[in-house]
């Protein structure tokens, strides 16, 4: 039995598409500069900031409570 090989050619995505995966699908959370006191940042997937909460516990909660993937970012 002999493999089939398919041969594909691949366009890379526009700068904006690319941006743009993953748009309200998933969320970003990362520890960002509180004033006082340590803030963990929810970020779309262009890394727009959406919000900023008290504990990563808290941010990914509000994620998921928004039918969204958390993704850590370190």
């Amino acid at each position: 039995m002999q493999a089939t090989r398919i041969h594909q050619t691949y366009q890379p995505l526009p700068q904006a598409e690319f941006a743009s995966l993953g748009q309200g699908n998933v969320a970003y959370v990362r520890l960002v500069d509180g004033e006082e006191d340590e803030r963990w940042g929810i970020f779309s997937a262009d890394g727009t900031r959406l919000a900023a909460l008290g504990s990563r516990d808290i941010a990914i909660a509000a994620i998921v409570q928004n039918d969204m993937t958390p993704l850590l970012v370190h």
